[in-house]
Order: C-alpha cells, then sequence, then structure tokens
C-alpha cells in the first residue's frame, strides 16, 4: 500500500495481485485489495475479490469491509441474515464485531429502522475500532434524532470524528491538525486532505497548516478535482497565484462530475478577486451559479453567491450591504421552514458582515477627514 500512498496504482496492483493469489482468504489482504480498489474507483472489484472468498461468510471484519463497499456503491447488501448471525456468536469478541455491528446500524439507519439501528450501533460502540467511532461520527452529523453522546463513546479514540467534532466547535485550527493526525492513518484517502483544504477556504486561517496536508493528500490522489480545486483556493488566499492558476488548471483537466465543474468554475473567480480582476472574477462566480441553478442544485448555488458576496465586500461595502441583505433574506426563510443553516455558510455570512463593517467605517472615516478641508 505504500505505492498507494505516492500515486503509483500500477505497482500497487501488481503486488496486491501477487498477495490474493498467494493468500485468498486472508482478512489483511483482502480488506487492503477492497479498500485499493475503492480508491482507485473500481468497487465492483472491491465487491467481487471479497465476495469470491469463502472467509467473508464467516469473519465479521471481511463481511463488514463488504457491507461498507456494498453501502458505497449503492448495491444491494448480500447476505444480511448471515451477517446478522455473526453478530450474535460468542466466539468473537466486541473488537471484532465492532466494524460490523456499526456498519450494519448505519446502513439500518438509513432503510429507516431506527429502533434496531440503535442496538446495533450500541453493540459496535462496546469496544469500537477507530473506524467504528469515525462511522459513529458520521450517523450523528447525518441523523437529527441520533446523538453520539447517548452511546458514551470517546470521540477523542477517531481522528477523523474528532476533526469533525472540532469542525462544529469552529476550532479550525484542531481542525487541521486532528485531519493531519487522520492521514496518517488514511495515508492515501483523499478525505483527510479535503476538509482541511476546505476549512482553509471557509475560515482564511491556518492557510499553510491546510495546505500543508492537502498537498501530502495530492500524492496519492493527484487528480481529484475537489482537492485540487480546494488547495488552489487556498494558495490564492495566501497570494500565491501562480501555484494557484496551475492547481486549478489541473483541476480543470481533471475527471468529476457536473457538480465539481462548478467549484472548479467558481475557485476560478477567487482566484480573480484575489488578482483584483473583479470582471473575471464575477463572471466566472455567475456562471458558476447559473450552471449549479440549471442543475437544479439550489444549495451549491446559494454557496456560490455566498463566496461571491464575501469577494464583492471586500471591495465594495455597499454592494456587499445589498448582497448581505439578500442572503439574510434567505436564511430567514431557510430557518422558518425548520432547516439548519449549514456552519460553512454561517461562517461566511459573519465574514461578509464584517466586510461590510470595515468598509462602511472606512468609508465614514475618509468623508470625516474630508469635511475639514
Amino acid at each position: 500500500m505504500l505505492y498507494v500512498n505516492v500515486g503509483q496504482s500500477p505497482s500497487a496492483w501488481s503486488l496486491l495481485r501477487r498477495a490474493l493469489i498467494l493468500r485468498p482468504d486472508d482478512r489483511y489482504v483482502l480488506r487492503a485489495a477492497a479498500r485499493f480498489f475503492m480508491h482507485i474507483g473500481a468497487p465492483d472489484e472491491a465487491e467481487h475479490f471479497l465476495k469470491a472468498s469463502s472467509a467473508t461468510l464467516s469473519d465479521p471484519w471481511l463481511r463488514s469491509a463488504l457491507f461498507a463497499v456494498q453501502a458505497a456503491s449503492g448495491t444491494a447488501a448480500s447476505g444480511w441474515r448471515k451477517a446478522k448471525s455473526l453478530l450474535g456468536e460468542a466466539k468473537f469478541s466486541p473488537r471484532d464485531l465492532s466494524e460490523l455491528a456499526v456498519q450494519m446500524g448505519s446502513m439500518e439507519y438509513e432503510a429507516g429502522s431506527r429502533k434496531q439501528a440503535i442496538r446495533m450501533l450500541r453493540q459496535g460502540a462496546m469496544s469500537p475500532t477507530e473506524n467504528a467511532i469515525a462511522q459513529i461520527g458520521w450517523v450523528a452529523r447525518h441523523k437529527a434524532d441520533f446523538k453520539q453522546a447517548d452511546l458514551h463513546v470517546d470521540i477523542s479514540l477517531s481522528e477523523e470524528a474528532s476533526a469533525y467534532t472540532t469542525y462544529e466547535e469552529s476550532n479550525w485550527k484542531d481542525v487541521i491538525e486532528h485531519c493531519a493526525d487522520w492521514r496518517k492513518i488514511e495515508p492515501f484517502s483523499v478525505r483527510p486532505a479535503i476538509l482541511p483544504t476546505f476549512i482553509g477556504c471557509v475560515s482564511m486561517e491556518a492557510l499553510e497548516e491546510a495546505a500543508t496536508v492537502g498537498a501530502h493528500g495530492l500524492l496519492a490522489n493527484p487528480r481529484n478535482k475537489t482537492l485540487l480545486s480546494n488547495l488552489a483556493a487556498v494558495r490564492a488566499l495566501q497570494e500565491r497565484f501562480d501555484d494557484a492558476r496551475h492547481l486549478i488548471g489541473r483541476a480543470f483537466a481533471s475527471l468529476g462530475d457536473d457538480d465539481d465543474d462548478i467549484v472548479v468554475t467558481a475557485t476560478s473567480g477567487l482566484i480573480d478577486f484575489r488578482e483584483r480582476k473583479f470582471d473575471a472574477g464575477i463572471k466566472h462566480y455567475m456562471d458558476a451559479i447559473e450552471k449549479a441553478r440549471q442543475a437544479k442544485n439550489i444549495d451549491l448555488a446559494f454557496r456560490a453567491i455566498c463566496f461571491l458576496a464575501r469577494e464583492v465586500a471586500r471591495v465594495d461595502h455597499e454592494q456587499g450591504r445589498i448582497l448581505l441583505d439578500k442572503i439574510d433574506t434567505h436564511f430567514e426563510s431557510v430557518t422558518k421552514r425548520g432547516f439548519a443553516i449549514p456552519k460553512d455558510i454561517a461562517v461566511i455570512r459573519e465574514q461578509i458582515a464584517d466586510g461590510v463593517r470595515i468598509g462602511t467605517g472606512r468609508a465614514q472615516a475618509l468623508a470625516s477627514i474630508k469635511s475639514f478641508n
């Protein structure tokens, strides 16, 4: 897997293929192979090798890996009844069953079986692995009626879960530190690199630390459109424009879905604004907003509007105030319907307000000075 960490997937597959021939039922080999195939975007291959091994039927570690692959790829879970029986087998320790119980609990939650899901999550929390704690944290972030504190799980045992917890607390530097440690555990995963670079884009703090983690993530994920775009934005905020332009060029050249293209276009607008190319910046942001609206992705369109407003407020407080009023009107409408404002959007809204206040104060001070003449 060291080859994967530095982006040499063909060499990694050559060695993994030999390992699968020599040890086709080995737990470590199969789980490593599954992670490799998920990393390169081949979930069918991951599922194939796990299903081909008879060990997967009776090993809770392998069964949890199979369910994770099937959940990520959107395929139906196979062998559910047998897997459920494994949770009751006394020969397995609570730690052996932890990841399977939590994975099945997450899937039960998705299927609407809350009572059964809580029972399984509670079992998985008895002696949880780092992966299990991270998965419990994921459920807590996505299910409003579930609180991980109810399971008495020590979040500090998972760098991933700790990163998201400190994110909710707006402890930006701590988030990035946890992501750096998370990356050491999962060096070829792109997620520990995407989160800190996103934090850098939003908070505009700890930019060098965020860029360092992001650059490490690019070693194993050199064509990840989201990471390239995020890192380009961070470099632009640092006024390292040559780096930003190089990264955004790579992002445009990389494959991704329509949402990724929208984000990359918006990031181009951010780079333009920071280079004081305001007309080009507005055009890129408006293009991104229009693409998002055509795709009926209202959330992404609104995010682009907020990022645009932050840039505008830095250079024109009057226009910033107009955009801020529109954002606040949208906030009021959303909250009346019972929806929560995403953390990143709330942070950017405050930055826009700060930009407007600073710009207004500067204008008033200049007006006072002119009155002395």
